[in-house]
C-alpha cells in the first residue's frame, strides 16, 4: 500500500482524514 502513495497521494489523504475520524469515534465510547 505504501509503494502507491506516489500515484495516489490525494487518495492517501482521504484515508488519514476518515482514519482520523474513527480513532476520534474509538476514543469516545
Amino acid at each position: 500500500m505504501l509503494r502507491d502513495v506516489d500515484k495516489d497521494e490525494p487518495m492517501l489523504h482521504k484515508v488519514y482524514e476518515i482514519s482520523e475520524d474513527v480513532i476520534e469515534q474509538i476514543q469516545y465510547i
